[in-house]
């Protein structure tokens, strides 16, 4: 039997997909089934984060049709969750965000250095053209994407300023920060957003607002 774990976020319950049963089933089956580590079968080299597999083997494992796996594929490769290689008998299936699912506590520990040591970098770079060149190459998390699409699109400014606050919110407030967003941008609609702040201001400011702005709860409908 298969040991480990993986990290799931409150806020895959606003996911796109989440109420789409067999594309969110299809998901986290992927999340499950992906190396954790490189490995080579058969001459083929599975990354961390890859699962060789195929229609058929999806089918018997979800007790899906093939065509329901094959819908729900082009779904999360149209959001950009997972990439597909097609051979002749297998898919090779990148689970994108896989790293924001799976740690240890060493990589963790890492990946929280690399980010002080990246936002220290990126505090001294004023050229906007190596900005948005470091936006494409960043994987943001599902949760995040959730809050900022949440946010006013004429009120977004440096969406990588953003994410560096957001990584800084302990996961036991992440929660209160949605429900305190969502509270602020619903009491401050007129002349188009115009009284909201700017999102790297609001990431980084947004506790003092805790006591303004009652967090809005969310609610979770029953799917049974």
């Amino acid at each position: 039997m298969e040991t480990g774990y993986i990290k799931l976020f409150r806020l895959l319950l606003e996911w796109e997909w989440y109420h789409d049963a067999n594309t969110m089933r299809l998901f986290i089956h992927l999340l499950l089934k992906a190396n954790f580590i490189d490995k080579k079968w058969q001459g083929i080299q599975i990354k961390r984060g890859q699962v060789l597999t195929s229609l058929d083997s999806l089918s018997k494992e979800l007790h899906l049709s093939p065509q329901q796996i094959r819908t729900s594929i082009s779904k999360l490769i149209s959001t950009n969750e997972i990439t597909n290689q097609s051979t002749s008998s297998n898919r090779l299936i990148t689970v994108v965000s896989y790293d924001n699912y799976q740690q240890d506590n060493k990589q963790d520990n890492k990946q929280a250095t690399n980010e002080q040591q990246t936002s220290n970098k990126r505090a001294t770079t004023t050229n906007n053209d190596k900005k948005e060149k470091n936006d494409k190459n960043i994987i943001y998390s599902i949760e995040f994407e959730t809050v900022w699409k949440e946010y006013p699109s004429v009120r977004r400014e440096d969406k990588i300023k953003c994410y560096e606050y957001w990584k800084q919110i302990p996961e036991d407030k992440k929660d209160l920060f949605y429900g305190v967003t969502k509270n602020y941008i619903s009491n401050n609609t007129k002349e188009n957003y115009k009284y909201v702040k700017k999102s790297h201001r609001w990431f980084k400011d947004w506790e003092t607002q805790v006591d303004i702005e009652k967090p809005i709860k969310r609610e979770v409908k029953e799917l049974w």
